[in-house]
């Protein structure tokens, strides 16, 4: 770890994925609002459908290959290249979040139910 400087890198690249979500919630006129720490990178939509929107997040990064949350845990193995990638995908589902929005009926752009906000059993 030490060797590596890993803190530092996992700081890095916390903060190119919070500022690429800023910059891209900008771009699409999304607010959200980000939580630290950079190793747990973290993004909230502000908005009255929050828990809605926040399902379409994952629905649509699922879409495009991500297994995708609105936190990220990062790790040493993420690189620039990677964020750069993942970013592109994001700035096409804030893109769709917009529209969404803007339909005023963004429940009926879900495929499935809601997700829970909180931890519950399935079974």
């Amino acid at each position: 770890m030490k060797k590596k400087n890993t803190p530092v890198h996992i700081k890095k690249i916390g903060k190119l994925i919070e500022e690429g979500w800023i910059k891209l919630a900008d771009k699409h006129n999304l607010k959200i609002k980000t939580q630290r720490p950079e190793a747990l990178i973290t993004f909230s939509f502000e908005n009255k459908n929050s828990e809605i929107l926040r399902t379409l997040f994952t629905q649509e990064m699922l879409a495009q290959g991500y297994l995708a949350t609105q936190t990220v845990y990062v790790s040493f193995a993420h690189t620039p290249k990677h964020v750069k990638k993942y970013l592109i995908s994001v700035d096409k589902v804030f893109n769709t979040i917009q529209s969404v929005i803007e339909s005023k009926n963004p429940k009926k752009f879900l495929k499935g139910p809601t997700a829970s906000k909180d931890f519950e059993r399935l079974t």
